[in-house]
């Protein structure tokens, strides 16, 4: 679930979260979506607690430019 995008003359960064391995919660990193290049950026164990933890990386990782 690619949420976000920031576009930099220097690099690109994305925020998304992927389902964990045991089917329970969600894994957010923040990075470059397609690649390796991802850092861990918190996990979630509902939809609600995702979405709010989405913003909160979002707003930690895009805003910095």
């Amino acid at each position: 679930m690619l949420v976000n995008r920031s576009d930099n003359s220097s690099r690109r960064v994305d925020v998304w979260a992927e389902k964990k391995k045991g089917g329970r919660g969600y894994v957010i990193y923040a990075g470059v979506y397609g690649t390796d290049i991802k850092t861990y950026a918190g996990s979630a164990n509902t939809q609600n607690t995702l979405d709010y933890r989405l913003s909160i990386a979002q707003r930690k990782y895009l805003m910095r430019r």
